[in-house]
């Protein structure tokens, strides 16, 4: 390339190469999640772990979440007790963690530590998050297969984001 081409084009470059960062773009719009427990251990013993146990919701991803996934993503690690996320979503992988202050206005809160790892696609996801708390005084962890597909228009009735989240 010409180097006074090049220097011309410098102040383009820059903003061009930021925006094609992230070489994975999520389709906006209506997404399956089914996050499913592979392990629970509480006080070092193992607790019993079932299909019952995993849950399915449907989620409207916006068009800013799909340009910008780490907002999407962070959502699992992001309520007003936790600290920022920290890692990163993009170019298809996600590797975020997070960790959680106990609510003294919650009688049930335990401080936590989350810990998401996957890839992502256009149309679908998969992740394992690991989160570690208390219950009493006995250590717990909690290990997730997280999975998403996309499913076409929001229809509205989709599950609501948490409050503390956004």
């Amino acid at each position: 390339m010409n180097p006074t081409r090049a220097l011309t084009l410098g102040l383009v470059a820059i903003p061009a190469m930021a925006i094609a960062a992230d070489s994975v773009v999520m389709k906006p719009g209506r997404w399956i999640e089914t996050a499913v427990p592979t392990s629970i251990m509480v006080g070092g013993k193992a607790q019993p772990v079932g299909p019952d146990q995993s849950k399915t919701k449907s989620i409207c991803l916006s068009a800013a979440e799909a340009a910008d996934p780490r907002s999407y993503f962070a959502v699992a690690v992001k309520t007003k007790a936790c600290t920022p996320p920290m890692g990163g979503v993009a170019d298809g992988k996600i590797e975020l963690a997070s960790s959680c202050a106990k609510d003294p206005a919650a009688a049930d809160s335990e401080a936590r530590a989350i810990k998401i790892n996957g890839t992502y696609g256009a149309e679908t996801y998969a992740a394992k998050a690991v989160m570690t708390t208390s219950f009493g005084n006995a250590p717990v962890e909690l290990k997730l297969d997280i999975a998403g597909h996309f499913d076409g228009v929001c229809k509205g009735d989709e599950d609501p984001r948490s409050e503390a989240a956004k």
